[in-house]
């Protein structure tokens, strides 16, 4: 068997460069036919990713059963469109909510049809970190005795909440996020993500929620006014964004080659406002709650929000 890394196959343009290392992997497990049924992707769920995952599921179902899928076919037309028989995608109701068992026992019968079209069915389950402990146990049973005829590909943003026992039956391939690449105006972030998505949505909003941070710090509103009107935000969303917000400008305060000028001014400001010790004082606490929320906790977001804001507040002092 050669190794993965061996394999020549060549990245389809249409692949984001970062990711041809898993790219590879993928394509030297398909063409020597040991492809996984359980895979899980871990990263942040940018349009890259989702690009990333498309191919993928168009080379497993590509009617030419070759290297690379061609794109060109019924079947890859139809994953494109997302209108495949043979794809089952299965994501939380809503918004930072659950996956929930009823979903998963659906599955039990759907994993073991023959596929309509082609060889596989293929089940994604998006956002696989959030099932709850009965899903994740529901699931386990399929994993355990998997039809020959059905890929599970799981999507995860982060390892913590999977059970133990659900990742050691998948085989696990992580991608770097496209979030952590510097930025000096949050904006350039939306690029990356689905229109539509509630990354790309709150990041139209950021010129609104940096103005609300701005606000808290010259006490020219109450934190709990700010904290209200954040309301509208999903919170595990809200906090994403703010982490990346305060872990950018420690970026920007570390790199002296930045030109202000291309810096949007809101950002300025708190570079130069925020010191580097509020700063990871504020980072610990997201990342507090949002530990809390992959845990599945219940958090009463107004008053976790005032509690942050009152903490900017306070640390504004106590670090000037």
């Amino acid at each position: 068997m050669s190794d993965f890394n061996d394999f020549s196959g060549h990245l389809p343009s249409n692949i984001d460069q970062n990711f041809q290392s898993q790219w590879k992997q993928i394509q030297s497990a398909w063409a020597h036919q040991r492809i996984p049924q359980s895979m899980l992707f871990v990263g942040s769920f940018d349009r890259p990713f989702l690009d990333f995952l498309k191919i993928l599921t168009q080379l497993y179902l590509c009617k030419n059963e070759g290297s690379q899928p061609c794109f060109e076919c019924i079947d890859c037309q139809m994953v494109a469109n997302g209108e495949h028989p043979d794809v089952e995608w299965i994501k939380p109701e809503k918004i930072g909510g659950p996956i929930k068992i009823d979903q998963i026992r659906e599955l039990q019968d759907y994993a073991y049809l023959t596929p309509q079209r082609t060889k596989y069915r293929l089940i994604v389950i998006e956002s696989a970190d959030r099932m709850n402990t009965s899903a994740a146990n529901s699931l386990l049973k399929i994993l355990e005795e998997p039809p020959q005829q059905t890929l599970f590909l799981l999507l995860a943003q982060q390892l913590s909440t999977l059970l133990p026992t659900v990742l050691s039956r998948c085989q696990i391939i992580r991608f770097a996020s496209h979030d952590n690449q510097s930025m000096t105006h949050p904006l350039q972030l939306a690029e990356y993500y689905p229109e539509g998505s509630a990354q790309a949505m709150i990041v139209k909003q950021s010129e609104f929620i940096l103005d609300g941070l701005i606000a808290v710090m010259k006490k020219n509103v109450h934190p709990s006014s700010v904290a209200s009107q954040w309301g509208q935000f999903d919170l595990g969303i809200l906090l994403w964004f703010l982490y990346l917000i305060f872990a950018q400008i420690q970026v920007i305060q570390i790199n002296t080659s930045v030109d202000p000028s291309t810096v949007l001014p809101q950002l300025n400001y708190l570079k130069t406002a925020l010191k580097p010790g509020m700063i990871f004082s504020l980072i610990d606490r997201i990342n507090t709650l949002q530990r809390k929320l992959s845990h599945n906790m219940n958090i009463n977001q107004t008053l976790a929000l005032e509690d942050l804001l009152f903490a900017l507040e306070s640390d504004s002092s106590t670090f000037s």
